[in-house]
């Protein structure tokens, strides 16, 4: 993996809510009533949504927009009640006031928005939602290759300059070995399906 970084719960400035636990009190008096955003069906952003509905226990209804300009466009106009956009997706429309934002989805409130509560803590205890970013090679690619590879790569993401352009982009680097890289993948294809399943979501 070469860097992960959080999500903004993004909410629409008509709902009124101040945190998760107003979402989530609001979603279960009006089962089927609010809807959320997503820039497609299967996306990341989709299954954070997915997660977060799930362990909330909420009845609330997915709408796939086409990517995740128009997943916030969406959530701004109110058209859609709540959005989990990655944090620099979201980064300036929040700082302006165009849209709130009512929680951050690490387990660690974030440098950028230190006011802003995790999701965890302010109203669903133990949830977390990272977008990751890796690279990756062919199956038959030589492992001597593959150990070089992620030598220098370490090396880069760990350089001051390198860490500093990710996190004005609202991730961090996170190097580690292709073994880590391999059960971080597994254990999200296990979370994921689970969730696919219980969802009922279907490629289009």
């Amino acid at each position: 993996m070469t860097a992960s970084g959080p999500a903004l719960l993004l909410v629409s400035p008509a709902l009124g809510v101040k945190s998760a636990k107003d979402l989530i009190a609001l979603a279960r008096a009006k089962p089927g009533q609010l809807n959320f955003s997503s820039a497609g069906v299967g996306s990341g952003t989709h299954f954070g949504a997915e997660l977060f509905k799930s362990m909330a226990g909420i009845d609330v209804v997915h709408i796939p927009f086409k990517g995740i300009p128009e997943a916030i466009t969406e959530t701004m106009t109110g058209r859609v009640q709540f959005f989990l956009s990655p944090l620099a997706s979201a980064m300036n429309l929040v700082k302006e006031g165009k849209v709130p934002a009512i929680g951050v989805t690490s387990t660690q409130r974030v440098s950028q928005f230190p006011d802003i509560p995790t999701v965890a803590e302010s109203g669903l205890p133990g949830f977390r939602w990272d977008f990751w970013y890796g690279l990756l090679a062919p199956e038959k690619t030589p492992r001597p290759v593959v150990a070089r590879l992620n030598q220098e790569i370490t090396r880069i993401l760990n350089l001051p300059d390198v860490r500093q352009r990710w996190s004005v982009l609202g991730a961090e680097p996170a190097p580690s070995t292709p073994e880590q890289f391999n059960q971080l993948i597994a254990g999200e294809i296990a979370t994921l399906t689970k969730l696919a399943r219980a969802a009922n979501i279907k490629a289009d």
